[in-house]
């Protein structure tokens, strides 16, 4: 009797655990609407931007980025060069100069410690025209960024024509070319003050011949500035 008592008491306990109620649900505030009204997540887009294709650069025009210019010139040499030392300062600079110039068709040569770059015509202007070409441009620039690299020279800027053309004409064309190669120089980044430009017209030919190609040129001498 007593067994069945417990047995009974049991039960009834357990049949309350069963029964008791589940815990309540989470509830949100303000309620979340079903699932169904919801609205979908937004897609992001991108905006495309077309490229613009720039404008394709004149003959002889100089592009940005390209053969830059600084915003100052260089400054005349600091210090004067020494004896001792003028011989290899002069043999760096003449290494440089046949490296920018290397394919050109510019001559460079020494001359005791003084170096003569050798331009035809031909090579800086197109026909009589009254300014540099494309390539006069390129090899002015070369010359100018070997100049402002070795600061302690002079740079000496000699026009020259062939025997064709009267004595008074051809001193005036020479003297108008030496004096576009000099601005170049400046407008690249040479100090003014280290150079001087003159022309000769037919006075130092190098041929016999009156219209061979190698009388019409510019010369450059560069001079080092050694103390004495």
């Amino acid at each position: 009797m007593y067994r069945t008592v417990l047995v009974l008491t049991a039960a009834v306990a357990l049949a309350g655990c069963v029964a008791e109620n589940p815990p309540p649900v989470a509830e949100y505030y303000p309620p979340r609407p079903p699932m169904s009204e919801r609205p979908p997540h937004p897609v992001p887009h991108h905006t495309v931007v077309a490229a613009v294709p720039k404008p394709r650069p004149e003959a002889g025009e100089r592009v940005e980025g390209a053969n830059p210019i600084p915003d100052k010139v260089k400054p005349l040499g600091q210090g004067m060069l020494t004896a001792l030392s003028v011989g290899n300062y002069m043999d760096d600079q003449e290494k440089d100069l046949r490296a920018k110039l290397r394919g050109s068709g510019v001559t460079v040569s020494r001359v005791g410690d003084n170096l003569v770059v050798n331009i035809r015509s031909d090579q800086l202007f197109d026909g009589k025209a009254p300014a540099l070409s494309s390539q006069g441009d390129s090899i002015v620039h070369r010359v100018a960024d070997s100049a402002r690299k070795f600061d302690s020279t002079t740079l000496s800027v000699n026009g020259f024509t062939d025997l064709a053309g009267a004595p008074q004409r051809d001193v005036k064309m020479s003297q108008m070319r030496a004096d576009m190669v000099d601005k170049a120089l400046v407008e690249n980044g040479v100090d003014p003050h280290r150079i001087s430009a003159k022309g000769f017209g037919a006075g130092d030919t190098k041929t016999s011949n009156a219209k061979n190609e190698r009388n019409r040129r510019v010369e450059i001498d560069i001079t080092p500035r050694v103390k004495t």
